[in-house]
């Protein structure tokens, strides 16, 4: 039987290598978040490994983001200290050098 991704999501970060350069991707998700289910579902279907926080649980992460972008809302998608808030395929693509 075929495992659903979402069964075991992948919670270690592995650098990806795009354009010649090493990235460190981070997600930040909510369980009950739609879009988050989706942007780790596009990292996981192009072999991108990442960091996942869910800030419903951890609060001292969810402080930081806040801290750090303003804001309390997921997913966002941490790049090499670089932030895409929502999941926007199209930026996160290129960001990623896809």
């Amino acid at each position: 039987m075929r495992k659903n991704f979402f069964d075991n999501p992948p919670t270690q970060c592995v650098d990806l290598p795009a354009g010649g350069r090493r990235m460190n991707v981070i997600l930040y998700t909510t369980p009950t978040c739609r879009y988050c289910g989706i942007a780790k579902q596009f990292l996981a279907e192009r072999g991108i490994g990442f960091t996942e926080y869910d800030i419903s649980k951890d609060h001292q992460k969810m402080a930081e983001l806040v801290s750090r972008t303003g804001r309390a809302s997921v997913p966002v998608i941490e790049i090499d200290g670089d932030f895409i808030v929502g999941f926007d395929k199209h930026r996160l693509a290129k960001k990623l050098g896809l």
